[in-house]
């Protein structure tokens, strides 16, 4: 089933590799409504959420555990603009901080209202523009700089930084997956 949906990504040879979570770890899986339901239309399949895959990883690695070190996600800037629709978003940057890379994308448009998202983060330091709006209003990234968050209610930080150089501005995950 993942063979197939990779696929239908664009891929015609792959080669899948699955984490069996329904018998290590099935706590973690979890309904996933608003994406695997639109994309599996004969049924739904359980996952794992990345908020509960950053949990287990910050519960579970040592290196981790030391006081103050938090775990960096790493994206590229486009992938913002659905980070909002994920589920329970907020829960994301709980015990991480996300980093942004840019790409060749002017501006970043988010459909649906980041305000639990956005609550998260307390502090953004942006090292690249890339506006980032929401019903037409910029939230971050028109000036460059590090700012505080005043209504934040999580710790977390959004740093935004510049594209990666030549040939490595072009890597991505859907690269990888067509691989």
């Amino acid at each position: 089933m993942l063979e197939s949906l990779i696929r239908g990504e664009g891929s015609d040879e792959c080669e899948c590799h699955a984490l069996d979570y329904e018998s290590s770890a099935p706590a973690l899986l979890e309904e996933s409504p608003g994406y695997w339901a639109k994309a599996l239309p004969g049924g739904y399949l359980r996952t794992v959420p990345t908020a509960g895959l950053i949990g287990h990883l910050t519960a579970n690695f040592p290196q981790l555990q030391e006081p103050g070190t938090r775990l960096g996600l790493v994206f590229g800037i486009d992938n913002l603009a659905g980070m909002a629709t994920w589920n329970r978003p907020g829960s994301l940057l709980a015990k991480a901080d996300l980093v942004l890379l840019g790409r060749a994308t002017p501006e970043v448009k988010l459909a649906k209202d980041p305000a639990e998202l956005l609550a998260a983060l307390s502090t953004f330091e942006i090292s690249a523009k890339v506006p980032v709006s929401f019903n037409g209003t910029t939230l971050f990234g028109g000036k460059l700089g590090r700012f505080k968050n005043a209504g934040a209610t999580g710790e977390s930080m959004l740093s935004l930084l510049p594209p990666l150089e030549q040939v490595l501005e072009t890597l991505s995950s859907t690269m990888i997956r067509e691989c």
